[in-house]
């Protein structure tokens, strides 16, 4: 009689998702249907790998598989599972419905890879010596089986792409530097058309004073333009790019009132534009933390108040910083 060895099944999930309810839960699934005696280790990858390295990255005596979210939302995941002992490259889609709970998609996700792999491996099946007794079976039916459409595609096949196309909406704190700088916050929505481009629209809003003066400036502004990724993918907790606006600003500046004179006021309508870096730290799936740190230009030289009296002279460029929080759709 041959002896059996444990069986090796090794697991890869996007970095951003190792540490996520749905992972968590797969390998728990996963280890009911193989049992103790199976060896689940959980790595991570960058970008999904193709066929090849698949191939290459699996363990002698087992099988490794991929789990690829296809959309922000997790409700369709891309399986790939190589088995060593028989060669063979097998490819799933799972589609969730939007009410599922991340550890049941998880569970799931475990009950199906573990369909695929064999529970056990022939001590002779290093050496390529199997008889039909020895050559290992699947898993049998399984009393939770996945519920979800699940559709077969023949090897060999291209690897999928992460979440490359979605929208999100940012929530800033921003200050600037300079007149017409000062605090205020701000909101923006993207659509990301590319991996590394997205278009932007944003408002914001920002006070600034200048109490020698007894003057005070609003500044409100929308913003057209493009972001850009150049460090990081979507499958990345973190990520390095920038953006670049078009800007159409609203200075209203006004001067504190004596006693018993009232509030002089003008709005000024200017262009302008922006460039700045940014940078993401992923929280989950659907949240990131979001810095940004730059410059913005005004197209004009100076503010004026009702009299036409020039009160300040606008600086050529201000120093601007935003903190806020990504949520990704």
């Amino acid at each position: 009689m041959s002896a059996t060895l444990a069986l090796v099944f090794v697991v890869l999930v996007s970095g951003a998702e190792v540490n996520d309810q749905s992972t968590t839960a797969l390998t728990q699934a996963a280890r009911e249907v193989l049992g103790a005696n199976a060896a689940i280790e959980v790595r991570t990858y960058a970008e999904p790998q193709d066929d090849s390295e698949l191939v290459r990255s699996a363990p002698v005596e087992g099988a490794i598989a991929e789990v690829v979210w296809q959309d922000p939302q997790h409700r369709h995941a891309w399986l790939r599972c190589y088995v060593s002992s028989e060669g063979r490259l097998i490819a799933r889609e799972i589609a969730f419905e939007p009410d599922d709970a991340p550890r049941e998609r998880g569970r799931m996700l475990g009950f199906a890879l573990a369909s695929l792999v064999p529970r056990t491996v022939s001590a002779n099946s290093a050496s390529g010596q199997h008889t039909p007794q020895e050559i290992a079976q699947p898993a049998p039916v399984l009393t939770e089986p996945p519920t979800r459409v699940e559709v077969p595609v023949v090897a060999p096949l291209a690897p999928p792409t992460a979440h490359r196309y979605y929208a999100a909406i940012d929530v800033v704190a921003a200050g600037a530097t300079g007149l017409a700088g000062g605090l205020g916050a701000g909101i923006d929505g993207r659509w990301f058309f590319h991996p590394a481009l997205g278009l932007r629209l944003g408002f914001a809003v920002r006070r600034s004073e200048i109490e020698s003066a007894r003057v005070f400036s609003d500044l409100k502004y929308a913003a057209l333009g493009l972001g850009f990724r150049f460090a990081g993918d979507d499958a990345s907790r973190f990520t390095l790019g920038g953006r670049a606006d078009f800007l159409l600003l609203a200075h209203e500046v006004g001067r504190f009132p004596a006693q018993s004179v009232a509030t002089e006021r003008r709005t000024s309508l200017m262009a302008g534009a922006d460039l700045l870096l940014e940078g993401t730290l992923s929280l989950s799936t659907n949240a990131a933390l979001i810095g940004a740190a730059g410059l913005e230009v005004p197209f004009a030289d100076d503010l004026e108040l009702a009299d036409d009296q020039t009160i300040a002279e606008l600086p050529p460029l201000r120093a601007i910083a935003e903190l806020g929080i990504r949520a990704r759709f």
